[in-house]
Order: structure tokens, then C-alpha cells, then sequence
């Protein structure tokens, strides 16, 4: 399986993001 896994530094499951181009930029995601 390519890509990667982020894993919340609070618990709960990897979030995984496929091979690509992936902007998270700010926002809910990264609790900015």
C-alpha cells in the first residue's frame, strides 16, 4: 500500500492519504 498515514497525537484511528497531491493547508483538520 503506497501513500501515508497521519495519526492523531490524541488518540483515535491513522487517518491514511493516497499518492498524490494533497493540500491541507489550514483549517478544523490540522486544529488551527
Amino acid at each position: 500500500m503506497s501513500g501515508f498515514d497521519l495519526v492523531p497525537v490524541d488518540g483515535g484511528g491513522p487517518v491514511h492519504l493516497p499518492p498524490g497531491e494533497t493540500l491541507l493547508g489550514r483549517g478544523p483538520f490540522l486544529g488551527v
